[in-house]
């Protein structure tokens, strides 16, 4: 406790972490160091600055599914016996938007696919209009269920159902 460093970690890969040091304390030449987080505090995150797509109606009635994919891999031994190579779940979303202006169609939807493409990352998130702009973690606790980092999983063509009138059909897939 008398020798010490401290600072912020700017980053960690593998067995190799990089501190940035703002404090020391003692003296002397060490090469064993336990890592100490005293104020019991971590961040990690992102921050996501971009253009953002609002149509103006949802989905309609059962254009909307959300759920997971075990990407687990599953062999059998000749004796039948299942073995699995643990792989992470991811979420996937698919939604069909049947009445987008041609603005939400061809200056969002389609931007979009031209900006991203497969590799691009997008924040998905799919919530009551009374939260849009104010979205109350404590009052809709399922949210997060609706909110994920992803990539788009196909790029689907738009189509112009009437004047004026599009639609699309999405897909998306949790960046694991």
């Amino acid at each position: 406790a008398a020798n010490f460093m401290s600072g912020e970690v700017s980053s960690c890969v593998a067995n190799t972490l990089i501190l940035n040091v703002a404090n020391i304390g003692g003296g002397g030449a060490f090469s064993d160091w336990k890592i100490i987080n005293g104020d019991n505090f971590l961040q990690i995150g992102r921050i996501i600055l971009g253009k953002s797509i609002e149509p103006t109606l949802n989905p309609e009635y059962g254009d909307y599914s959300i759920g997971y994919v075990d990407l687990t891999l599953t062999k059998r031994a000749s004796d039948n016996t299942k073995y699995f190579n643990v792989k992470p779940k991811m979420r996937v979303v698919n939604f069909t938007l049947k009445h987008l202006s041609t603005a939400e169609a061809l200056s969002g939807f389609l931007d979009m696919q031209r900006e991203l493409g497969l590799s691009g990352e997008l924040l998905f998130t799919f919530s009551k209009p009374e939260y849009i702009g104010n979205i109350n973690m404590t009052k809709d606790k399922n949210h997060y269920a609706n909110t994920f980092l992803c990539n788009p999983a196909e790029l689907n063509p738009l189509n112009c159902v009437y004047v004026n009138g599009w639609a699309n059909a999405s897909k998306f897939e949790e960046i694991v």
